[in-house]
């Protein structure tokens, strides 16, 4: 009970502290937290008073709840990466596979290396503002040309 006296007496006083102090007591908080965290890889255990003001505090903000949920940063990156993969993947059958018949894993994997140095070499990605991974330089003067990339199924079209 002395802990809930202390966390509304702390955010009492808190209505009357300067933006720069609050910022700083919250990094220190959340450098409190990862070291509890590193002490104690294992689920929290909440005794009453916890629960009762997480109870209160969604009562009164239920917006609180999307606050509330922990969740560790390599989950997020986990996830991420999930996503990353998984548009790469459907990029590779789009645009090459789906197109392209397989004899062996050799030639598999000599199409999956044709394809990645035309995705990072001569490919535009919308999300790059129609630039390549490996950046070019713009080419203003001379003939243009397309050769063939991955036996016809693209074209990398430059100038000479």
């Amino acid at each position: 009970m002395t802990d809930l006296l202390r966390l509304i007496l702390g955010i009492l006083t808190s209505l009357f502290k300067s933006r720069a102090k609050l910022e700083a007591e919250i990094l220190v908080l959340r450098q409190q937290i990862n070291v509890l965290r590193r002490q104690t890889p294992k689920r929290p255990h909440l005794n009453n008073s916890d629960r009762f003001l997480f109870v209160w505090l969604y009562r009164w903000f239920p917006s609180i709840l999307g606050a509330v949920a922990i969740v560790r940063p390599e989950t997020i990156i986990r996830w991420h990466r999930a996503d990353f993969a998984e548009r790469l993947i459907g990029s590779i059958r789009r645009e090459c596979l789906d197109h392209m018949i397989v004899f062996s894993a050799a030639h598999l994997r000599r199409i999956l290396t044709a394809y990645a140095a035309y995705y990072n070499e001569a490919r535009t990605h919308r999300s790059l503002s129609k630039d390549t991974p490996i950046h070019r330089a713009i080419q203003r003067f001379g003939a243009i040309t397309s050769p063939s990339v991955l036996g016809r199924l693209h074209h990398h079209y430059c100038r000479i």
